[in-house]
């Protein structure tokens, strides 16, 4: 290989680990993080919540039987921790922001409210997605 050549090759190795790099990154964007969910607070709005994150939830799910007559609303998102992708959920009653975690984290809280919610919200992420649990 002439030097010509060598500076060639070497040249698009350094595009292409830049290009990989810049997506590396840019996937780990995608997610919600320690750092998004420290900012939350209790009585948020669903939107002030999707701001902070940055992010889009996976989904959104409904759970008005919880708790009638309130609205229940969970935003389901992929949390991002040490290298692990895993679902978290953001809960809403009317609109306001009232519990937030992993769904172990409903399941041991005392109040009855979150504990369905939790189990629902299992249910519905089994359904979407059989291989998540």
């Amino acid at each position: 290989m002439n030097n010509r050549s060598r500076k060639f090759y070497n040249q698009k190795i350094m595009e292409y680990t830049i290009l990989l790099m810049m997506l590396f990154l840019l996937s780990a964007c995608a997610q919600l993080t320690h750092s998004d969910v420290a900012k939350f607070r209790k009585g948020m709005s669903p939107e002030e919540v999707t701001a902070i994150a940055q992010v889009q939830p996976l989904f959104i799910l409904n759970l008005e039987e919880i708790d009638a007559p309130n609205q229940i609303e969970v935003l389901v998102f992929e949390f991002s921790s040490g290298g692990v992708n895993t679902n978290y959920l953001v809960s809403f009653r009317n609109q306001e922001l009232i519990f937030w975690g992993y769904a172990n984290e409903y399941a041991r809280s005392s109040n009855v409210i979150l504990n369905k919610i939790g189990q629902e919200s299992v249910i519905a992420i089994k359904a979407s997605n059989p291989w998540e649990y």
